[in-house]
């Protein structure tokens, strides 16, 4: 599963780089998007690509990164999915904007059987992180997550 690939890939790059993480974001996005012909874009603006991340930071940036794609894959009905990771100083912040159907996200998020808006929160909660998200029927979707590192 992608869960157990992200444990793996924090465990054996214990020392990981933001550039490491940020190719493994793009590597993930591609084999996400490519099996549904999705159109991506994925940009970066970084100052330091060689810092060091925290391991939890690595893992919280793994795992809400692939809630995001499988929910995009699953619900969206999405053509155009636009990803942006920016980095100043030690502040991270990770952008991921589809034009899909959107939803309504205070009827979702009380939804009962459903987690992946709940599971997003609590893990940004953990690193004291800032979740934002934006959607509106008929107009996508808008998701920004900012970790310190």
């Amino acid at each position: 599963t992608r869960v157990s690939k992200n444990i793996l890939f924090v465990s054996k790059n214990k020392k990981c780089s933001l550039d490491r993480l940020i190719q493994e974001l793009k590597f993930n996005t591609e084999l996400s998007f490519y099996q549904y012909n999705l159109n991506y874009f994925f940009d970066e603006q970084i100052d330091a690509p060689n810092m060091k991340l925290r391991s939890e930071v690595v893992q919280y940036f793994l795992d809400t990164f692939t809630e995001c794609l499988e929910n995009i894959v699953k619900h969206s009905q999405c053509n155009r999915v636009d990803i942006f990771i920016q980095q100043q100083k030690q502040k991270i912040s990770l952008s991921i904007k589809d034009d899909g159907s959107g939803f309504n996200y205070h009827s979702m998020k009380d939804k009962p059987g459903s987690y992946g808006l709940d599971i997003l929160s609590q893990m940004t909660s953990d690193l004291n992180g800032q979740l934002e998200i934006n959607s509106k029927i008929g107009a996508g979707t808008f998701i920004k997550l900012t970790v310190i590192n």
